[in-house]
């Protein structure tokens, strides 16, 4: 059986303490985040895939420049711009061009989030000269307003994403609520008053010819989508006034994926193939809930985090047809709580914590082979063999912490737990008939694995 491994890229707090890198992105071949060494606060960090280097101690001392809430990064002219703290000036607009990071502000881009490129103009929610949050626009030399949507107040302009060749993006206005809006380089439009007061929608997301996100209506916060002249509801996933909150939307293999809660299964992995909505995989059975989350593609997969009810949340993979655990990283049943999955020269980067290092930067190799070991009776042994119901299994441990998962003939997983430094465990097999494959993983990456008949 293969296996592959989770690796560190660096403590860059020493010990148990945590850097916590946080919105990781990539701009000319680095890799750029935020973190703290123990000694400056949340600071610009680069990895060129050899060695990190950090780049500017913004706003100096232990507060640091990252704002807490930076929502959306985006390349503009060839840098990477974003909001920053130097604790001078206040959150005003940065950038990082691969070596250095510059404030662009002259005082007028404040606040700046949610940033989207439209026209060769940069686009985010930022604070306008009458004290509102409102549209604003960054032209590489200075900010400007674009659209005062709500002259009382702040309109909080949101989820910037460009569509059908103009700029969508939520907002509120008194007279229409906080709904879908567009700007075609001259004006703003309401593009759907989906609710009477306001339907708020969340996280768009352009999947070929339609734009998604969800919405609240009289029936919950559900699937919505918007060819640029009709809405449509997609679907109401948790039937009745409930919502099922869909989010992380992604497209894989011809599908919109994304977490959402029937009201049955708790929140788990779902896609719509422009028809029906199903769910895919039910990660933690029953009505508990995996949450899958922070989508992204990686080796032809769908990974995420998620809990399955025994490992804690750790980081997860779905290739369309089975959801595997890839990296158990935070052993013992505890979660590592993999964030920010970024794929970068070949990898799959992300944070995560354990109790050793604290929550540091990690990478994940789909290339790399850990174990590609012969099942022996001399490690593992499985009585009786074929089974009616009750097995035994042996093991000569070289490991504190197995991970067990029971697979069936069709190869979806049917059962898992964990084994701590015990010599046998029993289980009952699940009530079908047939081959089942037992499959044991050692905390050192190791696997091995076993036929069992149940008559």
């Amino acid at each position: 059986a293969r296996g592959q491994q989770a690796t560190l890229v660096a403590d860059i707090w020493p010990g148990i303490e945590s850097s916590s890198p946080t919105r990781l992105n990539v701009l000319n071949d680095k890799l750029f985040f935020w973190a703290t060494n123990g000694t400056s606060g949340p600071e610009p960090w680069s990895f060129d895939g050899t060695s990190l280097s950090f780049i500017s101690d913004v706003n100096q001392g232990t507060e640091g420049s990252h704002p807490p809430h930076i929502i959306r990064t985006a390349q503009f002219n060839g840098e990477l711009f974003f909001e920053a703290n130097d604790g001078i000036h206040g959150s005003e607009l940065w950038s990082f061009d691969g070596t250095s990071v510059t404030r662009q502000s002259d005082g007028t881009a404040i606040g700046p989030r949610f940033l989207c490129v439209y026209h060769d103009t940069l686009f985010f929610r930022g604070l306008s000269a009458s004290g509102g949050y409102e549209l604003m626009g960054y032209d590489g030399t200075s900010a400007f307003l674009v659209a005062d949507v709500d002259p009382n107040t702040s309109s909080e302009p949101s989820y910037l994403t460009v569509f059908d060749d103009k700029l969508y993006f939520v907002a509120h206005d008194d007279s229409t609520g906080t709904e879908l809006r567009s700007y075609d380089g001259v004006g703003v439009s309401l593009e759907a008053d989906i609710r009477s007061g306001n339907s708020s929608p969340k996280y768009l997301t352009v999947i070929e010819d339609r734009l998604y996100f969800n919405a609240l209506s009289d029936v919950g916060r559900e699937l919505w989508s918007y060819d640029g002249d009709s809405l449509k509801f997609v679907a109401d996933i948790n039937e009745g006034s409930e919502s099922s909150h869909p989010q992380y939307f992604i497209e894989f293999n011809g599908k919109l994926f994304f977490q959402a809660d029937d009201g049955n299964s708790g929140m788990e992995l779902w896609s719509f193939d422009g028809n029906v909505v199903d769910l895919e995989a039910d990660i933690n059975p029953g009505s508990a809930s995996s949450n899958p989350s922070v989508l992204v593609l990686y080796d032809s997969k769908l990974f995420f985090r998620a809990n399955d009810g025994v490992s804690g949340i750790e980081l997860w993979s779905f290739d369309g047809t089975n959801a595997t655990l890839e990296a158990d990283i935070y052993q013992g049943g505890a979660s590592s709580f993999p964030h920010y999955l970024t794929v970068f020269d070949g990898r799959l980067y992300f944070v995560a914590g354990e109790a050793e290092h604290g929550r540091e930067l990690w990478y994940f190799d789909a290339s790399t082979t850990t174990s590609d070991i012969v099942s022996s009776a001399d490690l593992i042994n499985i009585s009786p063999n074929p089974a009616t119901d009750l097995i035994r299994i042996d093991l000569d441990l070289h490991s504190d912490c197995y991970l067990l998962k029971i697979f069936n003939n069709s190869g979806a997983m049917v059962k898992t737990q964990r084994v701590n430094a015990i010599q046998h465990v029993e289980l009952i097999l699940p009530e079908a008939k047939g081959l089942y494959l037992v499959q044991l993983i050692s905390s050192d990456g190791q696997s091995t694995t076993l036929k069992v008949v149940k008559e």
